[in-house]
């Protein structure tokens, strides 16, 4: 069973007993998600109706930034409901990053991009992702 919690700052946690995702959303164009333990497949429904409404509150697009540094692995049905969430919104998306540092999520990213058209961008390193979502915060996306 997934547990909806409200965070302090804004957003919202999905989690079960192995793992969570928190979405937020700092501004109308950017949403950040935080994965952490094991990603199943009961998190990616609500996770990703949260960010459709980011969707339909974003005139100029939606950059979407993940944050999986602390995701140990994930079931298949939850990439394969990512995958085709990204595929059916892609024009809506001007950006989708992702930070990890897993051999099995790059392998998982090939395959999404093979699916999505390559819009999946990974970042094996914090820095960079974090120069990103900063670079994001302050300018919109053209």
């Amino acid at each position: 069973m997934v547990k909806v919690e409200s965070l302090p700052t804004g957003g919202s946690r999905f989690s079960t007993s192995e793992g969570s995702i928190e979405v937020t959303s700092p501004s109308r164009h950017l949403v950040i998600n935080r994965f952490r333990g094991l990603a199943q497949a009961a998190l990616a429904a609500p996770a990703l109706a949260e960010l459709s409404k980011s969707i339909y509150a974003s005139s100029i697009g939606l950059c979407v930034m993940n944050d999986a540094d602390e995701l140990t692995d994930y079931e298949s049905g939850f990439r394969q409901q990512w995958t085709e969430w990204i595929r059916v919104n892609r024009r809506h998306i001007k950006a989708f990053h992702l930070l990890h540092s897993s051999s099995v999520i790059r392998v998982g990213v090939k395959l999404a991009n093979v699916i999505v058209g390559d819009v999946i961008k990974s970042y094996p390193d914090r820095a960079a992702f974090d120069a990103a979502v900063e670079e994001f915060r302050s300018r919109p996306p053209r």
